[in-house]
């Protein structure tokens, strides 16, 4: 969601990241080329229905684990479909993995008190899940449905649901699993004493563990202008940072967090609810599934072209951050918007800062072939023109690493 609240200067000053951490490396791939790469989407759902989804193959062949069939309706618009497979969604199980049968969406739910097990109540979920799916046509999704954190009104004040931490831990338990997208964010709350607040223990537990066995993970930064880098879901140096930027306009996101890894697209068409109907949805939440997907595109690519390549986190991440490019001042066109002509004001801003406001650059789709490239001939060194990137990248992500190194995990 859009958070326009003003700039301060000072927090452009004090961001930065990258460098993948030393954790993140355990190999991670396949010696089989059939099998798809698998994106975990932690969110509040999906929306199964979309023809984004569909798949004449039968993906699930090649998922190791065990699921039930949930066969969807085929005929009608997506929300009448959903009407008619009502008692179906009424009757899904907690905890149960589901294949969408005709898709290549998977879907397990650990939201108590969430709606129908799996479809996604607040829409958050379901644009996650098809703006990953948009960037890597490919790719398997697995949805885990999770209760987003509630904040109190006013205040900085948020409680994270345990099913957050649950679904976290149910994916650091899946070897399938290649990337981890999360646009679940708690603004500017730092970790506390884990005692106090086991969950957040656990969610950080969890994705370390994740992160060790070779998932990629991506968060996002937040729309608040202020660094993720204490952020329990964020901040921590194994996680990719994903912040915001406004393709059309070539200018970065002026809401977005600052100090992050890379940006991605900011504001994206994708689907209203329950139809293939597309309107325009803003935030850094929307950017990091970009990113997820694109990555995942080069994974398959890869794989494609060396069937027995075994590819690390780390070495994906640096191909990442050595294929992000940055907008060029000249081409920076702040009033593209036709439908919300206050959106330069809160969204597009030149990035005179190119290392706080942006990162290691700019990621879309269009990068996948030369982030696989690169993976591919091991050419993962940034180019000469990111030399004062690599310097203010690698001490933000070594400030990371010692913060979180000192942080108590229980």
């Amino acid at each position: 969601m859009r958070a326009q609240l003003p700039v301060v200067l000072a927090v452009l000053l004090l961001c930065g990241c990258a460098e993948p951490s030393a954790d993140a490396a355990a190999l991670h791939g396949t010696t089989d080329a059939r099998r798809p790469v698998v994106i975990a989407i932690l969110d509040t759902g999906t929306n199964p229905y979309l023809a984004t989804f569909q798949s004449d193959e039968d993906v699930s062949a090649f998922v190791p684990a065990q699921f039930e069939i949930f066969p969807l309706s085929r005929h009608g618009t997506p929300r009448e479909r959903a009407e008619a497979d009502d008692a179906q969604w009424q009757a899904a199980q907690l905890r149960t993995l589901y294949y969408f049968e005709g898709t290549r969406i998977f879907s397990i739910s650990f939201a108590q008190d969430g709606p129908p097990v799996g479809r996604d109540g607040s829409r958050h979920g379901a644009v996650t899940t098809y703006l990953a799916a948009r960037e890597a046509p490919g790719a398997v999704i697995v949805s885990v449905q999770a209760v987003p954190a509630a904040c109190l009104p006013r205040d900085l004040s948020c409680f994270v649901n345990t099913s957050v931490a649950e679904g976290m831990e149910w994916i650091a338990d899946q070897p399938w699993i290649d990337i981890v997208s999360i646009s679940f964010n708690v603004p500017a709350n730092p970790p506390v004493v884990p005692a106090a607040h086991a969950e957040l223990a656990r969610f950080i537990a969890a994705s370390e563990r994740a992160a060790a066995s070779g998932k990629t993970i991506l968060n996002s930064a937040g729309n608040y202008v202020m660094t993720p880098a204490t952020d329990v879901f964020a901040g921590a140096p194994w996680i990719v940072t994903v912040g915001g930027a406004e393709s059309r306009s070539q200018g970065e996101a002026l809401v977005a967090a600052k100090g992050v890894d890379v940006v991605a697209n900011f504001t994206d068409l994708a689907p209203a609810p329950l139809s293939e109907d597309l309107e325009y949805r803003s935030g850094t939440s929307f950017a990091t599934p970009i990113v997820a997907g694109t990555l995942a595109h080069a994974l398959h690519l890869v794989r494609e072209a060396e069937p027995e390549r075994v590819v690390t986190p780390q070495e994906l991440r640096d191909a990442l951050n050595a294929s992000a490019t940055y907008f060029d001042a000249a081409s920076w066109r702040p009033t593209w918007s036709d439908q919300d002509p206050l959106a330069p004001l809160f969204e597009a801003s030149l990035p005179v800062l190119a290392q706080p406001q942006m990162g290691w650059g700019y990621v879309d789709g269009g990068l996948a072939p030369e982030v696989a490239r690169r993976v591919l001939e091991n050419d993962l060194a940034p180019p000469p023109e990111k030399a004062q990137a690599m310097l203010f990248q690698a001490q933000w992500q070594k400030a990371r690493e010692e913060y979180w190194k000192s942080w108590p995990r229980r």
